[in-house]
């Protein structure tokens, strides 16, 4: 594959799959700090899910 156009090119997981897709809209230039921030709000996530699960997140 010398170009994906897909976001099937990138994963199979349907929970990455729609990140994906929206991030192939977002311009190549602007997609650093889209994914910045993507990994801010998925790390937030789970840390509330280790949070609701009763844990510590340093745990």
């Amino acid at each position: 594959m010398t170009n994906p156009k897909t976001a099937a090119d990138y994963t199979t997981d349907p929970r990455e799959a729609e990140l994906v897709a929206l991030l192939l809209r977002v311009p190549v230039a602007d997609r650093p700090y889209v994914l910045a921030k993507a990994r801010e709000i998925s790390q937030a996530s789970k840390a509330q899910e280790v949070a609701q699960a009763g844990r510590s997140p340093g745990a």
